[in-house]
C-alpha cells in the first residue's frame, strides 16, 4: 500500500482539524489495483511524479494536491522536466 506523502513541514498529509483532534481523511491507495491498468507505453516516460494532499481552505472545501518532485520530496513543476521522475520513482516517494 502506498499512502499521500506528507508535507515535510509539517508531517501532515492531510485532513481537518475536529475536537481536538487530527482526522485523516484520505485513504492509503493500493498501486497494484491500479499499476496494470496503465499502459507500459505511458509507464516508461520519465514524466511522473508523487503527489501531497493539501487540506481544504476551508469548511466544506475538498482536499486539494500537489505534486511532488520523485527525487527530492519538493515540489514538482507542470512545466520543469527536472522535478520529473520515472513511475518507479514516483511510487517510491509514495510509499
Amino acid at each position: 500500500m502506498i499512502a499521500p506523502t506528507p508535507d515535510p513541514d509539517t508531517g501532515n498529509v492531510g485532513g481537518s482539524q475536529i475536537n481536538g483532534r487530527f482526522e485523516l481523511e484520505m485513504q492509503c491507495i493500493r498501486v497494484d489495483m491500479w499499476s496494470d491498468s496503465i499502459p507500459f507505453a505511458l509507464k516508461s516516460l520519465k514524466r511522473w511524479v508523487a503527489w501531497r494532499v493539501l487540506p481544504p481552505k476551508k469548511a466544506g472545501d475538498k482536499f486539494g494536491k500537489r505534486p511532488v518532485n520523485p527525487h527530492s520530496g519538493k515540489p514538482a513543476s507542470t512545466t520543469n522536466e527536472a522535478t520529473w521522475g520515472t513511475f518507479d520513482e514516483a511510487v517510491a516517494r509514495m510509499q
